[in-house]
């Protein structure tokens, strides 16, 4: 989790453990293309974002949204204003989701209801979240990391107390003029680990590659071949977790070669997959 957050120069109060990952990235700071990691992700909207693509779908960007991003999913913002571009990330590691839950509470529950990726704080809500990033940001000596947790756990709680609320959240966009777009997702997904050509695509929608290469990106913000390898990857970390060798993996996520596997995924996930398997 930690070499995911490395990649990202010039973070400001960067909180770093083996537990989790708090982050807070200011106008100016460069923000990661296409990836995918192993940890819990929220996204705190501050400003400047303006499209949220996380998984196949695309989402709208307010100041103070949250936005809710499970373990070894492919996401990138596909528009947005550099100048003003403020938010929070906070990277969890499955470990401390287990930890800490009970039968009554899980606190990964705020990243499955379903249809709730995210949700835009109240005024009252807002300032309580910020309140306890801060918090943990200011935690130190005799049980610092006690009460790092401590802050963390309410905040998730929080969280999963606002997503109860069905006029807190809302869905994807849906845009009728993107169907086309979303049935070429649908495919791709369906025939991931076979070969995807330009050509096969074209003769099965029916649309010239040149069209179909514009539909996708302005739908997307991504192009076809980036998507397809981002969903290939997160597949290959996936199949990882579960003991699958990376020299194994390579040919059942639909890679060629190893070569071009291990470039794709050092370049998605921040580090090799040797170090990946090492790390989990």
């Amino acid at each position: 989790m930690e070499l995911f957050y490395r990649a990202q120069e010039g973070i400001d109060q960067c909180i770093c453990s083996q537990r989790f990952t708090i982050s807070h990235l200011k106008p100016g700071i460069k923000t990661l293309k296409i990836h995918v990691h192993d940890c819990y992700e929220i996204y705190y909207s501050i400003a400047g974002g303006k499209e949220f693509f996380i998984g196949d779908q695309y989402y709208d960007i307010r100041p103070h949204d949250v936005f809710f991003i499970r373990p070894n999913e492919n996401h990138h913002i596909t528009q947005l204003d550099d100048i003003k571009h403020d938010r929070i990330n906070i990277a969890i590691h499955s470990r401390f989701m287990e930890r800490y839950s009970t039968p009554d509470t899980p606190l990964a529950g705020c990243f499955a209801v379903p249809d709730s990726r995210v949700l835009n704080l109240s005024p009252e809500y807002q300032k309580r979240f910020e309140y306890l990033i801060q918090k943990i940001n200011k935690a130190d000596g005799f049980g610092a990391d006690l009460l790092e947790d401590l802050y963390l756990c309410e905040g998730l709680i929080m969280l999963s107390n606002c997503l109860a609320n069905p006029d807190a959240r809302y869905r994807p966009r849906n845009d009728s003029s993107h169907t086309t777009a979303q049935a070429v997702l649908k495919y791709l997904n369906d025939h991931l680990t076979e070969e995807l050509s330009l050509d096969r695509l074209s003769r099965e929608f029916f649309l010239s590659p040149s069209y179909l290469c514009r539909l996708f990106k302005k739908y997307t913000g991504i192009s076809i071949n980036k998507y397809v390898a981002a969903r290939r990857i997160s597949l290959a970390t996936t199949l990882m977790n579960n003991g699958v060798s990376p020299s194994e993996v390579y040919e059942q996520v639909g890679f060629n070669n190893y070569n071009n596997f291990f470039k794709t995924f050092v370049d998605i996930v921040g580090t090799s997959p040797k170090n990946y398997m090492k790390y989990d």
